[in-house]
């Protein structure tokens, strides 16, 4: 198939340039096996230098065929982290990665990680994590901004809502709508809810000072753990930058702290946050969550699904002397907030087949194919890695037919 009328014809099947569904994908899955060639520029490379871009990152590693994976960068800190299973190469400052060289396709899940590959002038596949938050001051950490995105050859977005900022900022450039891989290994599993006495968890966000919505609430409601933990069996997480300063809090009021969302997953009942994705990933498992707000989020100021428009799938605060009402509430998870909660689920996630790991790969493969045609002429080269103005479904992919003709 020619990959052209591929994307066509998959392009009419959503809104989205690219909503890869399974028989599409086995579709094409062998004529990208057959077309990637051999040789060791066909292996992809991942930078991950935080566990949360683990968390995102590792299912779509694992879900490329063995035989295209490539190194994954991390930290010293993660080389050990025992999810990982690859070829595992440290880095401590950006240059590291220069005898590696700038030939491979990398897949990144941030904008920290992006600037490495940019100062290693490697092409990339953007991968956003979370549920895919934005803002309306268009800082570089949150989809839809321009700044730092240069390299970027393709996006895999987790919902028509993350696709239409990106398209926006970068119309000439491929998206996909892949959904969240990292929530594919909880598809069909059930986690009933212990109404009568709950396992609370509270986490908050890190305190990101880049737009008021980023802040964390932690500050408006620490002062209620003693009195949520009179009520409650309390464990406490939080974001992997903050966390290590609230275990400090939590030890005060005798909380244990759970370092592993996969764990707070699974052992609490209704969890409680402030501005990170995790409340929905934990809704994701049809469990109540509430939502901590406080003075800094506008309500005024409707520009994303928690900030504010699928806030109402979880039982919302404003203050904290709310919050043992609101865990009462959330515990006997009325039928009307599940059906908030489900009608949520459904528009963040985009897919709940457990298949957005596979989706996301082939992904990834499609676009490797193109990087690789591309790469063998001069002219595409220059247009895609110096100037970065190649128009995916227009003149790019008719110069990709026209290179793939004369193989």
């Amino acid at each position: 198939m020619e990959l052209s009328k591929f994307l066509e014809s998959i392009k009419r099947q959503a809104p989205g340039d690219l909503f890869l569904d399974h028989d599409t994908m086995e579709a094409f899955k062998g004529s990208v096996y057959r077309l990637m060639n051999q040789g060791d520029h066909r292996r992809i490379d991942f930078i991950m230098t935080e566990t949360h871009w683990l968390d995102h990152g590792l299912p779509i590693y694992y879900a490329i065929p063995v035989e295209y994976r490539g190194r994954i960068f991390t930290t010293p800190e993660l080389k050990n982290n025992k999810r990982i299973d690859g070829e595992v190469i440290t880095i401590n400052r950006t240059t590291d990665m220069k005898p590696y060289g700038n030939d491979r396709l990398t897949v990144v899940m941030s904008y920290t990680d992006n600037k490495i590959a940019i100062a290693n002038n490697r092409a990339v596949v953007f991968c956003e994590h979370g549920i895919g938050y934005s803002f309306n001051n268009g800082h570089q950490s949150y989809c839809g901004s321009r700044k730092g995105r240069e390299n970027v050859l393709a996006f895999l977005c987790q919902n028509e809502y993350v696709f239409n900022k990106n398209k926006e900022a970068f119309p000439n450039k491929l998206s996909m709508i892949t959904g969240i891989p990292k929530m594919d290994k909880y598809v069909g599993r059930e986690y009933p809810i212990n109404r009568e006495n709950p396992t609370v968890c509270i986490s908050f966000h890190w305190d990101a000072t880049v737009h008021p919505m980023t802040r964390s609430a932690y500050r408006f409601y620490l002062t209620e753990l003693e009195n949520l933990k009179k009520h409650f069996k309390v464990i406490g997480h939080g974001h992997p930058r903050i966390l290590p300063k609230l275990e400090k809090v939590y030890e005060r009021y005798d909380i244990e702290t759970v370092w592993d969302f996969d764990e707070v997953l699974e052992r609490a009942d209704v969890y409680i946050n402030d501005s990170s994705s995790t409340p929905y990933e934990f809704m994701f498992l049809d469990k109540p969550a509430i939502l901590l707000n406080c003075q800094y989020y506008d309500k005024a100021l409707s520009i994303n699904s928690r900030f504010w428009e699928y806030a109402d799938a979880a039982v919302q605060v404003d203050s904290k002397v709310e919050l043992i009402d609101a865990v009462k509430l959330a515990a006997e998870d009325p039928p009307e907030q599940k059906a908030k909660r489900r009608e949520a689920i459904k528009a963040i996630f985009s897919f709940l087949d457990g298949k957005c790991a596979e989706r996301a790969a082939m992904g990834v493969l499609l676009t490797a194919h193109l990087y690789k045609m591309l790469k063998l002429s001069d002219e595409w080269y220059d247009k895609i890695i110096k100037d970065h103005k190649i128009k995916w479904l227009s003149e790019g992919m008719e110069g990709v037919d026209g290179i793939l003709a004369k193989k």
